[in-house]
C-alpha cells in the first residue's frame, strides 16, 4: 500500500500564445496526493510451468492548481477564465497517471526429447485510460488497452541455445506512446499529434538466441 502527498510537484504543461503558438513549461502543481495498492507474485505450478503477474490500483488526484495553463481553444464554458487566462485543476488526475494497471504471464516449458525442450510464453498487460496532458486537453486522452503477446519455440535443456517464434499485440490493439495537441502548428486548427508504440500494430517474428 502507498499514500504519499506531494508539495509543488514538477510537471511540464503546455501554455497557449495569443497567437495561438504554444509553448513547453515546467509547471508547478501546488498539491499533489496519490494513494493505492500495489501486489505482486508468482506460482510454480510444476517444474514445467510458472505465473507470475501484478496489478496496480493507484487513486492520484491533483488537489491545489489552480493558476494551471488552458488547453488550445479551451473555452469560459470548459474553465479557461479570467485575464491572462487560467483554469483551475484541483480534483482531477495528473498526467500518464493509470487508475489500473496489470500484468499476466505463463511460461510452459515441456520436455521433448532428453536434450530439447518446447516453449510457450504467454503475457498479458493493460491499463486503464490516461490524459498525456496535465491541462486535461480531452485531444490527449487515451482510452484504457490491453496488449497480448505469445511465444513459441525450443530450446536445448542446458538452455544453452534457443529458437522462438513471437507475435506481439495478437489482437492488433492500437495505442500511442504519447499524444499532444498540434494545434498551434496548424494555423490554429484543431490538430492532434500522436507517437506510434513499436507494437501500434501486431507483428511477428523468430527469435534465436546463444549463450557461450
Amino acid at each position: 500500500m502507498f499514500d504519499t502527498k506531494f508539495r509543488n510537484f514538477q510537471a511540464q504543461g503546455i501554455e497557449v500564445l495569443s497567437d495561438g503558438t504554444t509553448n513547453f513549461r515546467l509547471a508547478n502543481v501546488g498539491r499533489l496526493h496519490t494513494k493505492g495498492v500495489e501486489v505482486e507474485g508468482g506460482f510454480r505450478a510444476s517444474q514445467e510451468l510458472n505465473f507470475s503477474g501484478g496489478v496496480t490500483y493507484n487513486d492520484a488526484k491533483i488537489t491545489e492548481f489552480p493558476g494551471a495553463q488552458c488547453y488550445p481553444n479551451q473555452t469560459a464554458a470548459q474553465g479557461c477564465v479570467g485575464t491572462p487566462a487560467r483554469q483551475d485543476l484541483a480534483g482531477y488526475r495528473p498526467p500518464q497517471a493509470p487508475k489500473w494497471k496489470l500484468a499476466a504471464s505463463g511460461d510452459f516449458t515441456p520436455s521433448l526429447t532428453q536434450t530439447l525442450d518446447g516453449v510457450l510464453q504467454l503475457a498479458y498487460s493493460y491499463q486503464s485510460g490516461i490524459n498525456f496532458s496535465i491541462n486535461q486537453d480531452p485531444q490527449t486522452y487515451q482510452p484504457g488497452y490491453g496488449i497480448a503477446n505469445v511465444s513459441l519455440g525450443v530450446r536445448s535443456s542446458d538452455k544453452k541455445w534457443e529458437l522462438i517464434a513471437f507475435v506481439n499485440n495478437v489482437f492488433d490493439k492500437h495505442y500511442f506512446s504519447n499524444m499532444n495537441n498540434d494545434t498551434g502548428n496548424h494555423a490554429n486548427q484543431l490538430s492532434t499529434l500522436g507517437y506510434l508504440a513499436r507494437d501500434y500494430n501486431r507483428y511477428g517474428g523468430l527469435r534465436g538466441s546463444v549463450n557461450f
